[in-house]
């Protein structure tokens, strides 16, 4: 997980909500949501809010989740927070549970596992925690584990955060190993891969976090291979 900069909002989204007074999510006017979606994507560059694999661009408004596997999430549970339900904060994009590059469409983790379930006092809010990438680590079989350097009640936040996602799920796992992969036979052949990890590209490549650990921060001076890859 990486903290989200809520630093720009959606002009449409804000407007809409001022306007129509609107307080039932399912009456919410789709073209406005497509463009809040679209505003999300790009703010968290791609990624999913929770596990950090990168979702495709919805492109089109009438997208359903058989075409496009993600949703606009709502971080504390409208069911239990009906007054953040139009909230911009609480608001960010998630996948539908499942490998958005494949054609299964089961959900299994993130917002399918975590339901309606919000414990407050141990949640790590990824628009409010500036440093929870720090209470994760990873290894190169894809596992996610409680950083041991933190307290006991982080270690506990971050176990919390792992079982209430199900981000151990085993497909979640193969991802990520897939993913450090084919970094590391990217960097074999000579890729600078990371100029790939600069925090400042338009969309950043999935489990990214986990990519930072492994490969390091980039530097000022590291340049995009010539060829512009793209990775998972």
């Amino acid at each position: 997980m990486r903290y989200i900069h809520k630093r720009k909002r959606c002009r449409a989204f804000d407007s809409y909500v001022k306007r129509k007074r609107t307080n039932k999510w399912s009456q919410f006017n789709s073209s406005i949501k497509f463009e809040l979606h679209q505003h999300l994507w790009k703010e968290q560059k791609g990624l999913c809010v929770y596990c950090e694999q990168a979702i495709p661009e919805k492109r089109r408004k009438d997208d359903t989740l058989r075409h496009h596997p993600s949703h606009i999430e709502h971080i504390k549970p409208k069911s239990k927070y009906k007054h953040l339900a139009f909230s911009y904060r609480n608001l960010a994009l998630a996948c539908n549970g499942f490998n958005c590059a494949s054609e299964d469409e089961k959900g299994e983790f993130c917002e399918y596992a975590k339901k309606d379930m919000f414990n407050s006092n141990l949640f790590l809010n990824p628009v409010e925690v500036r440093d929870i990438e720090d209470y994760f680590t990873f290894d190169i079989d894809g596992n996610i584990k409680p950083n041991r350097n933190r307290s006991a009640i982080e270690i506990e936040k971050a176990r919390y955060m792992i079982e209430l996602l199900d981000l151990q799920n085993p497909n979640l796992k193969s991802m990520r190993a897939e993913q450090y992969t084919i970094f590391i036979e990217e960097e074999l052949a000579g890729v600078n891969v990371r100029a790939i990890l600069k925090p400042d590209r338009f969309v950043l490549p999935g489990f990214y976090t986990m990519l930072k650990q492994f490969f390091g921060e980039p530097f000022k001076t590291d340049t995009l291979p010539p060829d512009g890859q793209s990775f998972l």
